[in-house]
């Protein structure tokens, strides 16, 4: 049985959120997942299977699905954290689902899209820039918007964190694997165990089986 391994990169295709402090800056900062400013914008690895198709397939998922079945266990995590937890915003899934495709289009992980579009451009455009403004407790920083971003697969998979393997078969068995994958990552568990958080948007899209991508927006 194949086993794939889905890398959570860092910078792009780690925490991927800007934050800043004041105005608006002309350049944003983004965190890798040691919390540290970086520019980078390498590929997550992925190990390669003799199964895995380099095109498209007429595989699909169902992104209301996996958006809920993610929901339950992200706020299963809240409750356990004695956070509030946090409901589903339209327009949030919109631009996770826009993202995601786009990432399936172009096949990458990562935030800034192949045109230059920036988290700060997405969260801009929608008119959620100063509505998602999300602060860090203890820091005068914040985030204007946040954005988790991942690669998954259906069949047996696994992810760096942890030595276990996740077989995706089901809805709710890709949103435990995005899940885990986020919360074994210091940069993406950070922004998902904000305070401030209140809402989230999950997009999910694919090009075959083995090439599923995600994009969870926060506000």
């Amino acid at each position: 049985m194949d086993r794939r391994s889905f890398l959570l990169g860092a910078a792009a295709t780690g925490i991927g959120a800007a934050w800043w402090t004041g105005s608006i800056p002309e350049r944003t900062e983004v965190l890798d997942a040691a919390g540290n400013v970086t520019n980078s914008t390498d590929e997550p690895e992925r190990a390669n299977t003799d199964s895995e198709q380099s095109g498209e397939s007429d595989f699909t998922v169902d992104q209301a699905s996996v958006e809920e079945a993610f929901r339950n266990d992200f706020n299963a995590m809240r409750r356990e954290q004695n956070l509030q937890v946090a409901t589903i915003d339209s327009r949030l899934s919109n631009m996770g689902q826009a993202h995601a495709e786009n990432m399936a289009e172009h096949d990458y992980i990562g935030h800034e899209q192949p045109d230059g579009t920036t988290i700060e451009d997405r969260y801009q455009e929608r008119g959620l820039l100063g509505e998602c403004r999300l602060p860090v407790p203890g820091d005068s920083r914040y985030y204007p918007g946040a954005e988790n971003a991942a690669g998954a697969a259906m069949g047996q998979v696994t992810h760096p964190g942890t030595d276990k393997f996740f077989n995706v078969q089901t809805d709710a068995d890709l949103a435990e694997f995005l899940m885990s994958s986020w919360m074994s990552s210091d940069g993406h568990r950070r922004v998902m165990t904000l305070p401030a958080v209140r809402r989230i948007g999950l997009g999910v899209a694919a090009r075959s089986e083995e090439q599923i991508y995600a994009a969870l927006e926060f506000c």
